[in-house]
């Protein structure tokens, strides 16, 4: 049986190329997720005995580049092939023109004659973008489309091979799908690029790409299931190449924008679950003496597409250790930037510190995931589109630009939010922690781990605990078989 249809149009498609139990093809729409296993509750129902009850499901989300990605979730016992890749237990990126097969295993299954002589070939579906990227690059890295029908091509760098499909991009690093060279089952990992310093001095140059490289490595050593893995860092003469574990369900930030676009948001429950998660994650960090520096819906990464995802931190290139000692230097995104960050900004104080401004910047998230809008910024409505922040600290711009910047440090140097009564008014345990979190003195703003322990978390602690064990916690084993690769 097929599933209702979806609302949104279709942008991917598996035609099924063998098996398939008289299944032509499986469409899929922006932000469906479909079932598919020998189970009469899947969407698409098989009967091969090589399936699983309940084998994967498909979904579809957009990308940052107006294309999408397509992503399968192995849920079965016999596990399953992207092209002759075997993938157990994850979740994997699959790209325009991949076959996928429904079982890990190439042909029959041995001493089973009823596979050899009613199911010789596992079923298999071949994936087909509708919506596409920009035109796909020949090279990684190319600046401008190559020629009509030149196919994409991959580098091997260091042990992994780097593909030119690209996941992300951002303004200073552009991320791609990647796997290691060796290693089975083959694990899917994202690879994050980012061009080396170009300052002209060339030993200034290589100090910052030597402090870059030690933070990285520095982050290296931290497992934690909701921070982004980082497994390998390697470099050429042109970029460094950090290697980080595989999330396939876009961003926070789109994700937000799916409720928002239909006049809705997030369910009070499953906003909670993922801020559970966030303070799990960034109380581990803060008790590591590691500050992130730039959190915020675009750096926290969906696992898998779905709800109550399970989240990721992630984009740690601003991340700072010992941050219980002041710095100078101002870095992040303005609109998530605390009062003490502005002043050192307009240059009215000398130093802030890192972990108390991630707690503000924490607060403005939430206050973002409960009512879908920015608490102090009011040109940054949460639309498909993803507004484009110059630097912080920039001084380039049109002056519209420079008055909107100017505007927006008023108001957070003000810390005075408006709670409207929707969704507020139903929401008080919730607005007294976004209130702590927001507060304007540093010193009186709650810590991540007052923030565990709030009535808004506390009361619900038993379901939070529960659904994190059962959602969160089994992708664990996965990770620390990708580090055994």
């Amino acid at each position: 049986m097929a599933p209702a249809p979806s609302s949104s149009p279709i942008c991917a498609k598996f035609r099924c190329v063998v098996g398939g139990d008289g299944i032509a093809e499986i469409p899929l729409s922006l932000g469906q997720t479909v079932t598919i296993g020998r189970h009469v509750d899947c969407d698409y129902v098989l009967t091969d005995p090589r399936v699983s009850q309940f084998h994967c499901t498909l979904s579809a989300v957009a990308s940052h580049n107006g294309g999408i990605l397509v992503s399968c979730r192995d849920f079965s016992r016999n596990g399953l092939r992207i092209n002759e890749h075997p993938i157990s237990r994850t979740v994997a990126i699959i790209m325009h023109g991949d076959r996928l097969h429904l079982s890990a295993a190439t042909g029959a299954l041995p001493h089973s004659p009823v596979y050899l002589s009613g199911y010789p070939t596992s079923p298999a579906f071949a994936c087909h973008y509708l919506w596409h990227h920009t035109r796909e690059k020949t090279h990684l890295f190319q600046s401008t489309p190559p020629p009509p029908g030149t196919r994409a091509r991959k580098i091997t760098i260091d042990g992994f091979v780097v593909t030119s499909h690209q996941l992300g991009v951002g303004a200073f690093a552009s991320v791609y799908l990647a796997y290691p060279v060796s290693g089975s089952p083959k694990r899917q990992l994202a690879c994050k690029v980012l061009l080396k310093s170009t300052d002209p001095n060339p030993n200034a140059a290589r100090r910052k790409d030597l402090a870059l490289c030690q933070e990285v490595m520095r982050m290296r050593d931290l497992e934690h299931p909701n921070l982004n893995r980082i497994y390998a860092l390697t470099q050429d003469d042109k970029y460094l190449f950090i290697f980080l574990a595989l999330c396939a369900g876009g961003d926070l930030f789109d994700y937000i924008c799916s409720f928002t676009q239909t006049g809705s948001l997030m369910p009070e429950e499953e906003a909670k679950f993922v801020t559970f998660q966030l303070l799990i994650g960034m109380l581990f960090l803060h008790d590591k003496q590691i500050a992130h520096r730039d959190l915020k819906p675009d750096n926290i990464l969906l696992y898998a597409p779905g709800p109550y995802p399970h989240v990721v931190i992630a984009d740690f290139g601003l991340a700072r250790p010992k941050a219980k000692e002041g710095t100078p230097t101002v870095c992040g995104t303005l609109a998530y930037l605390p009062p003490e960050a502005i002043t050192v900004l307009n240059q009215h104080q000398p130093v802030y510190t890192g972990m108390p401004s991630d707690c503000w910047s924490l607060g403005v998230t939430i206050f973002i995931l409960l009512c879908g809008y920015h608490p102090f910024d009011h040109a940054l409505p949460m639309a498909s589109s993803r507004t484009q922040e110059a630097a912080v600290g920039s001084r380039e711009g049109s002056d519209h630009e420079l008055r909107a910047q100017s505007r927006l440090k008023a108001r957070i140097l003000n810390s005075d939010v408006e709670y409207a009564p929707h969704p507020w008014d139903t929401l008080p345990t919730a607005r007294e922690l976004v209130s702590r979190l927001l507060m304007r003195d540093y010193r009186e703003r709650a810590t991540m781990a007052d923030a565990l322990v709030c009535p808004w978390i506390e009361d619900d602690w038993d379901a939070l605990e529960f659904r994190y064990n059962k959602t969160v916690l089994p992708h664990k084993a996965t990770v620390l078989r990708l580090a055994e690769d």
